[in-house]
């Protein structure tokens, strides 16, 4: 599976960082084997785990919890790159690398951003028979 993941985020579209912004399920699917019913699991999972993580997230940064806001962007992370949503992996990697230092209301737009950008995916995500 990583060899086609691989090649894609070379060559697929990428974000102002230069990372792919996410792999379309299409290319998923053929890493996987073709298995529809999987990548719709694998999305509506991704989306119901990434929507509480988020929540976790602001409900840290609110609390002044850095650690817990540090493991929900790890934990995402890990989520994203499973599924090839790259540019979601790499604003966790930030969040992650700079949150113990970072004042809350740059957190805040990180996470706000992060909110976007899982937004926009998951939307895009939907036309593959995943949850809206």
């Amino acid at each position: 599976m990583s060899t086609v993941l691989d090649s894609h985020q070379r060559d697929g579209p990428s974000d102002e960082s230069g990372h792919a912004a996410w792999i379309p399920p299409s290319i998923l699917l053929e890493a996987i084997g073709g298995d529809d019913k999987l990548i719709v699991e694998l999305i509506d999972a991704f989306h119901e785990d990434t929507e509480t993580r988020l929540a976790v997230m602001r409900a840290a940064i609110e609390a002044a919890d850095r650690p817990l806001l540090r493991r929900e962007a790890h934990s995402i992370k890990g989520s994203a790159q499973q599924i090839g949503a790259q540019e979601i992996a790499a604003t966790c990697e930030q969040i992650e690398l700079t949150c113990m230092e970072t004042p809350s209301a740059r957190q805040t737009e990180s996470v706000n951003r992060l909110d976007r950008q899982f937004h926009t995916i998951v939307r895009e995500m939907a036309h593959y028979g995943g949850r809206p």
